[in-house]
């Protein structure tokens, strides 16, 4: 007769003086207090990304591209005051706690002292971070289905619900899932008969689709989520990884892995199943980087948990007022009023610039720059700026990382913002680009014959015409390569080039952005260039380029490339005077064509709100064609106007339309706040103009009635002419 099998709080009272050091050492080596965010950078926005997806979700595989997961941000992500109970008490207490509980209690499955003690041992080596421990979490989760041969199906459910809750956690989580489930039911179906493999499979299944589900997600989705989370995976390969802890983390998971098969009482099929997958788990958390302590990460137990969870107020309120004060850093007030209620992404890699700003956020399927690196990707991301579902702004900044090289990143998407964006204006660092209304320019491609290339070998660009020059290189892997690939990492190219002025640069080159084509006339690497081009001012481009290795590597995986060279015409944006006006007066929209003002107009804050002061006399023109207009804003005079010694006699505004010869004033106000508190503040103007005829719209500011002009300062903020 086959003993029963004891229950946690027999196993307690027998085993519990060690067990319970255990699982406390062991949780409080992987506690992560929530940090808080530093600012809009890649790594920061990757995370920031992960959980505005936890709170707007979008179909995965479809309108979103991420290989985290759907839960990903609770692993590393930057904090969030959202979502603080979810990530502290859910998530590091709950969640780990349990993880943690499960490891430890696996270690009295283990046969004999010495191996529980080596597998204790391990289970403390794990690096410090969520990865390793959810791998080790899923080998237990397959080891309790396959360790009886007809586990009760409410305990094999359970089992089940948590290897499916963990590939929410990324996709190689989901990798190791898939590969688990099939060796169990292989197993099962040779140990026990179709009909026990067949119900392991549909209660795994069902696990999986319940999580998917219960994510807000369809289940037509699922298939496109692997799909694109196996691209993203292979763009990521290209990351070097760093020695430290590699050694002690293979060896830790081996050793769990190892020491998991061995305990298990099972066998025939399903103790070969479990090993082998023991084996492939060990592989797959190497492989990933998960064995590789996260940045940052303190190796020594520490009593953290123990202060978070005596004081949780203070550390939200610490965690609130630090990200509001990097959300104060950030602010971008003018792209906030021209932006409202439109959709707007983020062109680079600092997407929680528009999370900081509160913006109406619609990002591209892989909505980091350096997340978009092989072609299927890249072609996603070009034909969401070619659709109809296009956002109408785009924040646009180039902050290539890892030494990657600017103009690669997102590049054929970069090719649609220039034909179907136009300049705002530029605000602390960023472009904002608002889609064109008029048909979309032709962009006229002729590509030259290709060639073979050998690594070191000078590719000259000086000598093929054309206004735009496209640079393809396809680099294929050699057998070696491959072997390198899919054993330790994808090989890393390095591109060497020559600028129009002599000098020299050396960037990091991704295989799929080189074969998917880059600009390399005009060659834009920095924010001042990307500016300039799109005032359709000349940027130079490169003489020449080559392919090479990382320094101190031999060209061993990639040893040439096949060579294409695409024209294009049409595809620079032309120089337009109203692009410059915009980025001249950013607050007016659109720009007026010419102003005066007795002073430069300049920027102030009043009453905490950014405003775009003029001192009188001051008039601003647009030119109007037949229409029906809106007038819509607010204006006034500084408070510092009227409450300095000596104080302003007031301003007169009005607004005159001219047509032909006739000249009709549609608006008239006399402000004069020192004495009248209805002139004080900001003062709306909502005004309905009749166009008849082509004409000029003035809006203009005169000085009091006494003529001193000082402080005379009237301010506009968001003034626009909108037509109905």
């Amino acid at each position: 007769m086959t003993p029963r099998p004891r229950r946690i709080r027999e196993e307690l009272l027998v085993h519990g003086a060690w067990l319970v050091p255990l699982v406390a050492c062991l949780w409080l080596r992987q506690f992560a207090l929530p940090l808080a965010p530093v600012g809009p950078n890649s790594q920061e926005s990757a995370g920031a990304l992960e959980a505005w997806r936890l709170l707007h979700p979008l179909r995965l595989g479809v309108e979103s591209f991420d290989a985290a997961g759907y839960l990903g941000w609770l692993r590393d992500g930057p904090a969030q005051d959202a979502l603080f109970a979810w990530r502290l008490w859910g998530f590091e207490f709950a969640f780990k706690g349990l993880l943690c509980a499960l490891c430890a209690f696996a270690v009295l499955r283990a046969r004999g002292a010495f191996a529980r003690v080596l597998f204790a041992a391990a289970l403390l080596a794990l690096p410090a971070g969520f990865d390793a421990l959810a791998f080790v979490a899923l080998l237990v989760a397959f080891r309790a289905v396959l360790g009886e041969p007809a586990p009760s199906a409410r305990a094999e459910t359970a089992w089940l619900l948590l290897a499916a809750l963990l590939t929410q956690f990324g996709f190689a989580f989901c990798a190791v899932w898939a590969a688990g489930l099939a060796l169990a039911g292989l197993a099962r179906a040779l140990d026990c008969g179709g009909r026990s493999a067949a119900a392991l499979l549909a209660r795994g299944l069902g696990a999986l689709l319940f999580v998917w589900l219960l994510a807000g997600q369809s289940p037509a989705g699922l298939p496109a989520w692997a799909r694109s989370s196996w691209w993203m995976a292979q763009g990521a390969d290209e990351a070097g990884r760093g020695a430290s802890g590699l050694a002690l983390g293979t060896f830790a998971a081996l050793a769990c892995a190892l020491v998991l098969a061995r305990a298990a009482p099972a066998r025939g099929a399903r103790r070969h199943a479990l090993l082998v997958l023991a084996l492939g788990t060990a592989f797959v958390a190497w492989r990933s980087g998960s064995l590789r302590e996260p940045p940052g990460a303190a190796r020594a137990i520490t009593l953290a948990p123990i202060a978070a969870l005596a004081h949780p107020g203070e550390l939200r309120v610490r965690l609130a007022l630090r990200e509001q004060a990097v959300a104060d850093e950030w602010k971008l007030p003018l792209t906030r009023v021209r932006s409202a209620g439109a959709t707007l992404d983020v062109f680079g890699n600092g997407q929680e610039v528009a999370l900081f700003n509160g913006l109406e956020y619609h990002p591209r399927p892989a909505a980091q720059s350096r997340a978009a690196s092989t072609p299927e990707l890249l072609e996603r991301n070009r034909a969401f700026f070619a659709g109809a579902d296009a956002p109408h702004y785009v924040l646009a900044r180039l902050d290539a990382s890892d030494g990657h090289l600017a103009a690669a990143e997102d590049a054929p998407a970069f090719a649609e913002l220039l034909l179907r964006y136009r300049l705002c204006f530029e605000e602390r660092g960023w472009l904002l680009l608002e889609h064109r209304a008029e048909p979309v320019r032709e962009n006229g491609r002729s590509a030259l014959p290709s060639r073979a290339v050998r690594f070191g070998e000078w590719i000259d660009l000086d000598r093929e015409p054309g206004e735009a020059l496209e640079v393809r290189l396809d680099a294929r892997l050699s057998a070696s390569g491959v072997l390198q690939a899919l054993c330790l990492r994808q090989p890393q190219l390095e591109c060497e080039f020559e600028r129009a002025d002599g000098s020299l640069g050396r960037a990091r080159l991704a295989r799929g952005a080189a074969c998917a084509g880059f600009l390399v006339r005009p060659f834009v690497a920095t924010q001042l260039e990307l500016r300039r081009l799109f005032l359709g001012e000349r940027v130079a481009g490169l003489r020449r380029l080559r392919l090479v290795a990382p320094e101190g590597e031999a060209a061993r995986g990639c040893e040439s490339a096949e060579l294409a060279l695409v024209r294009h015409e049409g595809l620079l944006p032309a120089r337009e005077e109203q692009v410059l006006h915009g980025l001249e007066f950013p607050y007016l929209v659109p720009p007026p064509l010419d102003s005066a003002s007795a002073e430069s107009v300049r920027d102030a804050q009043e009453q905490g709100r950014l405003v775009h002061v003029f001192t009188a006399p001051a008039v601003m023109r647009w030119r109007l064609e037949p229409g029906h207009y809106r007038l819509r804003g607010n204006y006034g005079m500084l408070d510092e106007s009227w409450q300095s010694d000596p104080a302003t006699d007031g301003a007169l505004v009005f607004v005159v339309l001219q047509q032909g010869r006739e000249l009709d004033q549609v608006f008239r106000r006399f402000l004069e706040p020192a004495k009248t508190p209805e002139d004080r503040g900001f003062i709306p103007m909502d005004l309905g103009i009749v166009v008849r005829e082509t004409g000029d719209l003035q809006v203009r500011m005169r000085t009091g009635w006494v003529g001193d002009a000082t402080r005379d300062w009237v301010f506009w903020e968001s003034l626009r002419i909108e037509r109905e």
